[in-house]
């Protein structure tokens, strides 16, 4: 008699459709695709409707996955970083916007709305920015913070 054939091991597997690569947010000696081994889950969260963002004049502030986020809308693209400015602690949400730039209604720093580079003193360093994207009439903010997986071939 022969011997039972042997019951498979379960395959662990990511689906592909739950994966985003964003190269432009990997950090210098990251790895840059999956033949590498590695890449960045998103994680979007809803915070608001392409209406409610359309005419924005200054920043809207959303609070989502447990932090305070100012939304901005510059020539019909949405932007979006930290709201705290690390000067002071200054609402960039309720600060002035020219260009590409919000002005701290507290000191005067001035930021990058796109990047959250800070521009001018007194702030010393920068925020955070997050990846935007609308789907539909949803606008959507991924928290993912440089979440790495490591993917098996």
């Amino acid at each position: 008699m022969s011997a039972p054939a042997e019951t498979p091991a379960p395959l662990n597997f990511v689906p592909l459709a739950s994966l985003m690569f964003v190269v432009s947010n990997f950090e210098a000696g990251q790895p840059k695709s999956l033949a590498e081994g590695k890449c960045v889950m998103a994680h979007f969260v809803k915070v608001g409707s392409r209406a409610e963002l359309e005419d924005l004049e200054g920043g809207k502030l959303v609070e989502a996955d447990g932090q305070r986020i100012a939304v901005f809308n510059i020539g019909g693209s949405c932007y979006a970083i930290e709201s705290t400015c690390p000067h002071r602690g200054g609402p960039l949400a309720e600060g002035m916007v020219t260009g590409e730039e919000v002005i701290c209604p507290w000191h005067g720093s001035r930021f990058n709305v796109k990047t959250g580079a800070v521009m001018t003193p007194p702030a010393r360093e920068g925020v955070k920015s997050f990846p935007v994207r609308v789907t539909g009439d949803d606008v959507e903010i991924d928290f993912a913070e440089r979440r790495f997986i490591t993917v098996k071939p």
